[in-house]
């Protein structure tokens, strides 16, 4: 599977409540590492091995995109100290019950790296999970969530005259022969 077909979307812990959370632009590659501490002990000139705790955690390389909205709070967070909410799932959803898989987890960011090299600029990060992620599904993401670009305001005809004002804030000019 492809980068572009996940996401992660993530909360800073002390969001507004109803906050829908933002997905990262630019997702270029990433891992969800599960790992399990290996104990060793000698018994009888032999070693043994049994499990020790369990950890996790998501590595993610974005493009640096200098004012995307989750990659400012991802930095605000891991400067504030404060945990993240993450659901880390596929852009694909089921048809039937609307919904994508994701993991769900609480995180802490260790690292950002905000890279760059003659040929692009990125931010790596790591987030070590708090206990454990757990599988669930969510409401299918609108697309101005999933893909924040197909939001942009729409470019349509007029008429010089028809319209005042930058393309963002710009009104109608009232017609004069209505009402006559």
């Amino acid at each position: 599977m492809a980068a572009s077909d996940m996401f992660i979307l993530m909360q800073p812990v002390d969001n507004a409540l109803g906050d829908q959370g933002l997905v990262f632009a630019g997702l270029q590659e990433g891992a969800h590492k599960y790992s399990n501490e290996v104990r060793e002990k000698p018994i009888g000139g032999k070693m043994d091995h049994s499990y020790g705790v369990s950890s996790e955690e998501i590595d993610f390389t974005l493009d640096r995109i200098k004012d995307d909205p989750a990659q400012l709070q991802l930095l605000g967070a891991f400067r504030k100290k404060k945990q993240i909410k993450f659901w880390k799932g596929y852009r694909a959803y089921d048809p039937v019950t609307n919904k994508h898989d994701v993991d769900f987890g609480y995180g802490v960011v260790e690292e950002i790296e905000d890279g760059f090299d003659d040929e692009s600029a990125t931010i790596e990060s790591t987030l070590k999970v708090k206990l454990e992620t757990v599988p669930m599904q969510i409401p299918k993401l609108p697309d101005s969530i999933l893909n924040p670009s197909s939001a942009s305001i729409t470019i349509t005809p007029e008429l010089p005259g028809e319209y005042k004002g930058e393309l963002e804030t710009r009104t109608k000019t009232p017609d004069e022969n209505a009402g006559a």
